[in-house]
């Protein structure tokens, strides 16, 4: 009772997923009897808590296609294992917003602050970086909300626009949940000087385009980290994301 399940859409005809997915709570559960065989049970689901006056439908395809539904899917599961954890949750380097509407969607209790400049990528260092200073800057704060969609909640989303880690003040908070996507060595690496020391026990930070040639600063910013900090619980997912846990 009380568990979060994500329904992900299906199309038998292509045997596919879409892409969109809706989350629901599990409101009774009904075994044994009324002509039930043995080993099944009936389920019924309601609106999350924070949902119950609009719709459910996470709106996947919105910011940066369908191509990226495995990616999602990771970002899904690594989420539904944080739920039972006490803490915030964060995404450096939002972009168009995608992930972060699958994250908000799984965990909608939860605040999911958002630290991106919204105009591109900056200190990008072309001796380890080969993304440039202003790349993915076709975004706005306005952009993100759109993604967002239904999710949008302005007492559990947290817009911090400026250069990262600048603009992080929350010294006091702790974290569940972290998702990296700067695409540089210095996003990667202010990423773990900030968030490591605040991650509660089982938490996890998430790192995209780890092993990417097109952002080796990743990865050489993760390495450095794990050799400093050893007995670190790690993982590597598919499509290219790293994952730590704490």
């Amino acid at each position: 009772m009380g568990d979060i399940l994500v329904l992900e859409e299906y199309n038998p005809d292509t045997w596919t997923y879409s892409g969109e997915a809706i989350s629901r709570k599990v409101i009774y559960k009904l075994a044994g009897g009324f002509g039930l065989q043995d080993g099944f049970c009936v389920l019924g689901m309601g609106l999350l808590d924070t949902e119950a006056n609009r719709p459910g439908r996470l709106r996947l395809g919105t910011a940066a296609g369908k191509e990226n539904t495995m990616r999602y899917g990771v970002i899904r599961d690594t989420v539904a294992m944080t739920l039972p954890l006490e803490g915030d949750m964060a995404e450096i380097g939002v972009w168009r917003g995608a992930s972060a509407a699958v994250a908000h969607g799984v965990a909608p209790h939860k605040t999911l602050h958002l630290y991106d400049t919204f105009q591109g990528v900056v200190k990008a260092d072309s001796s380890v970086d080969v993304h440039s200073n202003g790349d993915f800057s076709d975004t706005t704060v306005e952009t993100v909300r759109e993604a967002l969609g239904w999710t949008l909640d302005e007492t559990r989303l947290v817009f911090h626009v400026g250069e990262f880690p600048s603009t992080f003040t929350e010294q006091d908070r702790k974290f569940c949940f972290v998702y990296s996507d700067t695409d540089t060595y210095f996003g990667t690496k202010a990423t773990l000087a900030i968030f490591a020391p605040r991650m509660v026990p089982g938490g996890k930070i998430m790192f995209d385009d780890y092993e990417w040639h097109g952002c080796p600063g990743v990865k050489k910013a993760i390495t450095e980290f794990l050799i400093e900090n050893e007995g670190i619980q790690h993982a590597i997912a598919e499509p290219r994301q790293f994952i730590l846990t704490f």
